[in-house]
């Protein structure tokens, strides 16, 4: 299995306790770390869950997600992501699209390093051309 950039609804199914995660999701997140070794994910996907554990009040959860970022790849956010994500953002426009800035952030990181893009919300980058996109909550 290649390398791969998970998108925040991915990253939020992995992190989630193994009893309510995806059949489908727990069988291709065992084949990935079997061939990776580790999740990588964008900088952004790390803010939106570290915010939504904290709106939570989470305490435990955030020591366990601390630790978790520690075993994982977290891509930065650098001025080359933010000018692709600016000229998606132009497209996304021009196409009379509404779109999420943190979505086009990670949008642009996958295409920067040249990974696919694992989430479960595939419409909100479908239109996005040259990236190419996996659900593995999919079969």
């Amino acid at each position: 299995m290649d390398r791969c950039l998970l998108d925040t609804s991915t990253l939020s199914d992995v992190i989630s306790p193994s009893v309510k995660r995806r059949p489908n999701v727990a069988k291709h997140l065992k084949q990935y770390l079997r061939s990776q070794g580790r999740l990588t994910f964008s900088e952004v996907s790390c803010f939106e869950i570290l915010r939504g554990l904290r709106k939570k009040r989470a305490a435990v959860q955030l020591h366990h997600f601390a630790e978790f970022c520690r075993h994982s790849e977290l891509l930065p956010i650098t001025y080359e992501v933010l000018d692709r994500a600016a000229s998606l953002w132009a497209d996304g426009q021009g196409q009379g699209l509404g779109t999420d800035d943190a979505d086009l952030i990670i949008a642009a990181t996958a295409m920067l390093h040249g990974l696919p893009l694992v989430t479960a919300n595939t419409r909100h980058f479908a239109w996005i051309a040259d990236l190419p996109l996996v659900d593995w909550r999919q079969p």
